[in-house]
């Protein structure tokens, strides 16, 4: 996340109070016997990290300032107001003073008295975007940001504040009262010849800092399945949901609603609790300026998550590791090489639910903050139950495919 000898000392300061973008985990599944281990270890985690509210970079100077969310409504007035007429260096020292006290506002009026005066001035406005976003007011921050990134020819500027735009605006939608998040996985299968799809999306309407409720959307689609020949069982669902984040890398959302079995041709209520955890090891750079030195970065994925789902009457689960290397190819644009490998199991003992993958991919990112992410893999599947219905007996059934598809996470204040 995230200014010539004083400014820009001072900016670089603030600059480097950015903490880096965290990665939204995927709600997928895990046996719960797996999954209370697995809580324990990350409840106590050193690596544990802000992995499922997808807005998870914080800026550490904001805990300076006196935040409020009336804080800045007579600012025009408190800028009329002031009398004392100062030469602009001695307004910048000014502003600069209140800075190293702490009293961001003080240092706002300022700084937004020489824009007035300056209204050019590229680095005032830089100023002001670092300071907004101290007392989180970051819509205000946002607006001096953009002014910088199109009106800046210093490649610098450009590039540092590129990066804090971007922080800004997962910021505001996670400081938002309403927002909407859009999951959507969809791939090709080789081994059934078969496209596949999962559709999520909720309404979240935020309670308080770590509770959140709204409306949900799911739907999990194939090409081939039908009655009588099912390879995935089609559903169509929508309802009411409860978040609650129980600390920085787990949490517990809890949906009811109704719900369409289309192969079954059956409509019924569901209720299904998913508890959830994840972290990430390492720091990725989502985004290369001109002036990087490195573009390759390792980082080690790691999530799970326990459910039980009323309509199929079975609890499911999914623990998954992943080992990546991102190298950047410009701006926001990247190719990822990885290893993956996950672990599926169900209460009913259903053949296909019970397996182990291994599998080898690239992810690519065009040069977009928003677009989604194009992957291949090719991976192996183990399938735990043998013929007998019981766990590793008799002879195993082994698939290899290939999957080629995109992945969406987006988010948005409404």
């Amino acid at each position: 996340m995230e200014s010539q000898q004083r400014i820009v000392k001072q900016m670089n300061k603030n600059r480097h109070n950015f903490i880096k973008y965290e990665i939204k985990m995927k709600k997928t599944k895990i046996i719960l016997p797996l999954l209370i281990l697995f809580v324990i270890l990350f409840y106590k985690s050193p690596f544990a990290q802000d992995y499922d509210n997808k807005p998870s970079t914080v800026l550490v100077s904001m805990k300076s300032g006196t935040p409020g969310k009336n804080l800045l409504e007579n600012l025009s007035n408190d800028i009329k107001k002031d009398p004392v007429i100062l030469s602009d260096d001695d307004e910048l020292k000014k502003g600069y003073e209140y800075i190293k006290q702490g009293d961001n506002k003080n240092a706002i009026i300022v700084f937004e008295k020489y824009k007035l005066k300056h209204p050019s001035e590229i680095k005032i406005y830089l100023q002001l975007g670092y300071l907004y976003s101290n007392i989180k007011d970051f819509e205000k921050a946002l607006t001096n940001f953009e002014f910088v990134e199109e009106n800046s020819k210093n490649t610098d500027e450009v590039d540092n504040v590129a990066r804090s735009i971007y922080y800004t605006k997962e910021l505001i939608i996670s400081n938002s009262f309403k927002s909407m998040n859009i999951y959507f996985h969809n791939f090709y299968d080789t081994y059934y010849n078969n496209y596949i799809s999962n559709f999520i999306t909720h309404l979240n309407l935020k309670v308080t800092k770590n509770l959140y409720t709204g409306f949900y959307v799911d739907v999990f689609a194939d090409s081939r399945s039908k009655t009588g020949t099912i390879y995935n069982d089609r559903y169509l669902e929508g309802g009411g949901f409860f978040k609650f984040k129980l600390t920085e890398s787990v949490g517990l959302e809890l949906r009811a609603g109704y719900v369409r079995e289309i192969d079954f041709n059956k409509n019924s209520f569901n209720f299904k609790p998913i508890l959830y955890a994840g972290t990430r090891i390492g720091n990725p750079l989502f985004y290369l300026g001109e002036k990087n030195k490195g573009t390759n970065y390792f980082y080690f994925d790691i999530y799970s998550t326990a459910l039980y789902d009323y309509k199929f009457r079975n609890f499911f689960g999914q623990l998954q590791t992943k080992e990546v290397l991102r190298s950047m190819a410009g701006e926001f644009s990247y190719f990822e090489f990885y290893l993956s490998q996950s672990v599926l199991a169900d209460s009913k003992q259903l053949d296909y639910n019970n397996l182990a993958e291994i599998g080898f991919g690239v992810n690519f990112k065009p040069n977009s903050a928003y677009f989604p992410v194009l992957f291949i893999e090719t991976s192996n599947k183990t399938y735990f139950l043998g013929s007998s219905g019981k766990y590793f007996e008799g002879p195993l059934k082994n698939t290899f495919q290939f999957k080629a598809g995109f992945l969406i996470n987006f988010n948005t204040k409404l």
